[in-house]
């Protein structure tokens, strides 16, 4: 006679909270990268105190030591949305909506302003559109919290 299997109480996360999971763990991993390529190009393992960073104005050192940082400091936001989507914590729902948002205006502001734009930060514009797409899905909604049952 086969045995049932015995409910362990955990919550089985839904395949949505999964694939949204996902989707931030390639973002921040970008990110990091994207910080220790900027670390590499400016040798900041050999030591940092020796580059320029201003001669009559920020240089583009500075500019992307500065970027280095934001994107840094992103990432680690990134993995404090995880944690509470990964949870399925409304606060959660609620960060990674503003982190989407404020990702794809920064994505687009940078896209009209003609600058420098690299395959990495269409492929970020492309997933913060398809997380946009999945967390205002009703059901993604019900599952955090959002809404009720109902659809309300």
């Amino acid at each position: 006679m086969p045995r049932r299997k015995q409910n362990t109480g955990k919550k089985k996360r839904p395949i949505a909270v999964v694939i949204i999971s996902l989707l931030l763990l390639i973002m921040i991993s970008l990110r990091v990268y994207w910080v220790y390529d900027t670390a590499l190009v400016y040798h900041l393992f050999n030591g940092w105190a020796n580059i320029p960073l201003w001669d009559n104005g920020l240089t583009q050192a500075a500019m992307d030591l500065a970027l280095g940082v934001f994107r840094l400091s992103w990432a680690i936001t990134a993995l404090v949305v995880l944690i509470g989507i990964y949870q399925m914590k409304r606060w959660g729902w609620v960060m990674i909506i503003m982190w989407v948002g404020t990702s794809l205006a920064i994505g687009l502001v940078r896209y009209f302003n003609s600058a420098t734009l690299y395959s990495s930060d269409y492929f970020v514009m492309a997933t913060d559109t398809v997380l946009a797409y999945i967390l205002n899905q009703t059901g993604v909604q019900v599952i955090d919290g959002i809404r009720g049952s109902d659809g309300d």
